[in-house]
């Protein structure tokens, strides 16, 4: 198992790699993108928890997605996202949810953190989720999953974080639809 990296580790990763600096369209996550996009209505008012360098944030917006702010903890992502929409911002920080919206995507950053239930606890009741967890392990990875029913059993039964419409199993990721609780 991985282990917890800092913004500065994000920073140097951010700086060294040019993978983010492309258009999302060849990004590795572009599919995962377009179905997870698929889950979401135009009129939505989204916040994305962990944006990186902003490429989700561009498909969004290229697709009519106007309702759209996302923040993340490394200030190198969000100078590359150069996006008025992106701004630098720590999840584990209980105003970043002060703010208006209905869904909360959270793609690829819950298995990155020191404590994934402290953060889902900090989101408001009711709120639409959408998130992604890997089901393979990484150097940055805190925590994956190997089935659908671990997934269940940490954060519907141990921890009741949110309610579980769906999950979909999808390349190398499970897609989790959900409810805030």
């Amino acid at each position: 198992m991985g282990s917890y990296k800092s913004a500065e580790y994000y920073n140097e990763y951010y700086s060294k790699s040019d993978l983010y600096k492309f258009h999302y369209s060849v990004c590795p996550y572009y599919e995962l993108w377009k179905k997870v996009m698929g889950m979401i209505s135009i009129d939505e008012n989204i916040l994305e928890v962990g944006c990186g360098s902003g490429q989700l944030s561009k498909m969004l917006l290229d697709n009519g997605f106007e309702k759209y702010i996302g923040f993340d903890f490394s200030s190198e992502a969000i100078k590359i996202a150069n996006s008025q929409r992106c701004i630098i911002g720590d999840c584990t920080k209980k105003e970043m949810y002060d703010r208006p919206f209905d869904t909360i995507l959270c793609l690829e950053t819950l298995e990155h953190l020191k404590d994934d239930i402290e953060v889902i606890r900090m989101w408001p009741k009711g709120k639409k989720v959408i998130l992604t967890v890997p089901d393979f392990d990484y150097e940055s990875h805190t925590i994956y999953f190997q089935n659908m029913s671990e997934i269940v059993q940490r954060y519907q039964i141990k921890f009741n974080c949110f309610g579980i419409y769906s999950i979909e199993h999808f390349g190398h990721w499970f897609i989790i639809n959900g409810v805030t609780v």
